[in-house]
């Protein structure tokens, strides 16, 4: 698995984009569909000057997609590889897109999290653009589906009102399940992309070890715990691993 990232902070938008409805609202509750259709419009309007298959939406990417920008914000990190190891290739095999009966696959994932103004679709999308390694991922010829995970919130603790997070998980597969602040709130953003990850002969089976290695350091905490709160917590966490261990190990 590819492991490398890369962050760049947003920047200001370089040129307009078309007619993508919605691109211009910042995120609440009552307009997350509409942010994800506008964030998907955006993408595929990048994706057709390249003369690039539009992508379309996935239920089980975008399921994957939504609980980890709400990870991110309820554990506070903002990375790939979740503060337990689990990494996007898990976490795709854990809500059902990936299996092991797959002869081939392709994943990718671009996250963002950005304050105020900053937090609208377009200058979202026009961040990545300006990255390569995100621009990369959103003109990957080979893939087909994305998720899109909006959540309200940030990694570093910004109410649901100030701040959101973005996630974007790109993928193709063989035998995929059918689609059914730094500074001022105004400027505060961040981005992350992982380059595209496909499967080896043997991407189940490290999918699966990785998390039985995950599961084993993340329940020994629980035997360190200091107080009876910290158990608590711990040993949910020690069961969410086990169980993700275990529905890998299904696979």
């Amino acid at each position: 698995m590819l492991a490398a990232v890369s962050a760049c902070a947003l920047a200001a938008p370089a040129s307009a984009a078309g007619p993508c409805a919605g691109k211009d609202l910042r995120p609440a509750a009552s307009n997350l569909d509409t942010i994800r259709a506008a964030t998907l419009c955006l993408l595929n309007q990048q994706r057709a000057a390249y003369g690039l298959n539009a992508l379309t939406q996935n239920p089980r990417l975008t399921d994957a997609s939504n609980a980890y920008s709400q990870e991110m914000i309820q554990r506070r990190f903002f990375a790939h590889v979740d503060p337990d190891g689990t990494a996007l290739a898990q976490r795709l095999y854990s809500f059902g897109y990936l299996v092991d009966t797959m002869p081939d696959w392709l994943a990718g994932e671009n996250i963002a999290w950005a304050q105020g103004s900053l937090s609208t679709p377009f200058n979202v999308v026009d961040a990545w653009m300006h990255s390569p390694d995100h621009r990369a991922n959103i003109l990957e010829a080979r893939f087909r589906e994305i998720g899109l995970g909006v959540a309200l919130g940030s990694p570093v603790g910004d109410p649901p009102d100030q701040a959101v997070t973005y996630t974007t998980d790109f993928g193709e597969v063989d035998g995929a399940a059918p689609a059914t602040a730094n500074g001022q709130i105004e400027d505060s953003s961040a981005t992350d992309s992982a380059p595209a990850d496909s499967r080896s002969a043997s991407a189940g089976r490290r999918a699966r070890a990785a998390a039985r290695r995950a599961a084993r350091k993340i329940c020994a905490r629980t035997r360190t715990a200091s107080t009876r709160s910290a158990r608590l917590k711990a040993s949910k966490r020690c069961a969410a691993a086990r169980a993700r261990a275990r529905a890998l190990s299904r696979r």
